[in-house]
């Protein structure tokens, strides 16, 4: 069947990507799809092809390597313009479907026509959901992400598979499965405004750990210089480590480095969900500062690296703490904004940025969750610097993503 007689299909497509030159932008290694019927959830017709970027260096090489790519069979694939055909034959005027596909996948596909001097293919509607890899793991369904793109594919299907099946049980059988109303539905989305680490907020150590080790003299530091901060698709996991170090307050902390301490520039977060003042800061008695935001995924991959690094170091020196992950099932991470002594002052600059790119510093006369919570609402897009420090505090280790300056996009 020749896949361009029926736009009624669902096209659920995933795409393998890397920085093949550092400093470069990220190039399509590998692009996998299907079909589906979306009537039957039968799978009508796949393809997937590697893809030769048009350079690569040897620490790319490395990492295609490390993600079960074999860099001799990248050499013999054909470039993108050899598959672009074929990509929009199965894109254009489909149902596009995948996990994070409008934030990433979607950019990548027409970033890659634009390079060839080609239009890009169009979706008919895009079904999109973080909270998959969520769904996954209710149900048992093994890796998030493979390496391999027909795979992880395959893996978006079969959630939506056991998720139709559920649903038509407790729609055949409603007294014998569904639940009372004082239940949470397993994977109700609007469950997902209280993550993990809510439920211990109240008496929480990452955040006890936030009102001891910062004051305003750690916030108070210059930050017009943000030269050393990197995106997180120009780090590559091997090049991450963790190191112990004395801290002015006493004791040791685990820095993360990349030569140097390791500072993330990350454009275009979404907010997943907004500050909420809930929780107190116990010294000064102002709220706590913090959101979510949804990670692409590439920051995912290098918070991984992170955590990874960062928690063998914390067993190496005999810590037996409780680590907590940086990225949550759903593929979201929280942001910490520095609480200061001086109520009128953030610890993080503040800018705005209109549609033109013009960037204006933000002045605040006072200390005002509400109005710093109307700059960050739900679905604003937010250019985050970020600093990545360590804890470990009343039997719970992690690392904490705190905000050195934030740039909303309007």
């Amino acid at each position: 069947m020749n896949p361009d007689t029926s736009q009624t299909q669902i096209c659920f497509f995933d795409l393998e990507t890397f920085v093949p030159v550092r400093g470069q932008d990220l190039a399509i290694v590998e692009f996998g799809a299907i079909l589906v019927c979306p009537r039957t959830l039968v799978e009508l017709k796949s393809y997937s092809s590697l893809v030769r970027p048009y350079h690569l260096s040897s620490p790319s090489l490395d990492f295609l390597s490390r993600k079960g790519i074999n860099p001799k069979d990248v050499f013999k694939a054909p470039s993108f313009s050899k598959i672009a055909d074929q990509v929009h034959l199965f894109l254009h005027g489909r149902v596009w479907a995948g996990h994070n596909v409008e934030k990433f996948d979607c950019v990548i596909i027409r970033e890659a026509f634009e390079k060839i001097g080609r239009p890009a293919p169009e979706p008919k509607g895009i079904i999109d959901s973080l909270t998959w890899p969520r769904l996954q793991a209710i149900f048992r369904l093994g890796s998030r992400n493979t390496g391999k793109s027909l795979d992880d594919v395959r893996m978006n299907l079969d959630v939506i598979k056991h998720c139709a099946a559920v649903l038509f049980l407790e729609s055949s059988l409603p007294d014998v499965l569904t639940t009372d109303s004082s239940q949470q539905y397993p994977f109700d989305i609007e469950n997902e405004g209280e993550t993990e680490l809510d439920v211990i907020m109240e008496e929480d150590p990452e955040q006890e750990f936030l009102d001891e080790m910062y004051s305003e003299t750690d916030i108070a530091e210059d930050t017009s210089d943000y030269e050393g901060f990197v995106r997180p698709d120009e780090v590559f996991e091997d090049s991450i480590s963790a190191s112990l170090i004395q801290h002015r307050s006493g004791g040791h902390r685990i820095i993360l480095l990349r030569d140097v301490a390791l500072q993330l520039f990350c454009p275009r977060l979404r907010v997943h969900f907004e500050i909420r003042e809930k929780y107190f800061d116990q010294h000064t008695g102002l709220p706590r500062l913090s959101f979510v935001v949804d990670a692409s995924r590439s920051l995912c991959r290098v918070l991984d690296a992170c955590d990874s690094a960062a928690k063998q170091t914390s067993e190496d020196i005999g810590s037996y703490s409780k680590w907590r992950p940086l990225v949550a099932r759903d593929s979201t991470v929280r942001l910490h904004i520095i609480n200061g002594d001086n109520i009128a002052q953030y610890g993080a600059e503040i800018h705005q940025k209109d549609f033109a790119g013009n960037e204006q510093k933000l002045e605040f006369s006072k200390f005002d969750v509400a109005e710093l919570g109307s700059l960050l609402r739900k679905g604003t897009y937010v250019d985050a610097f970020l600093s990545l420090d360590t804890y470990d505090y009343n039997q719970h280790a992690g690392i904490l993503l705190v905000a050195k300056k934030l740039v909303i996009n309007w």
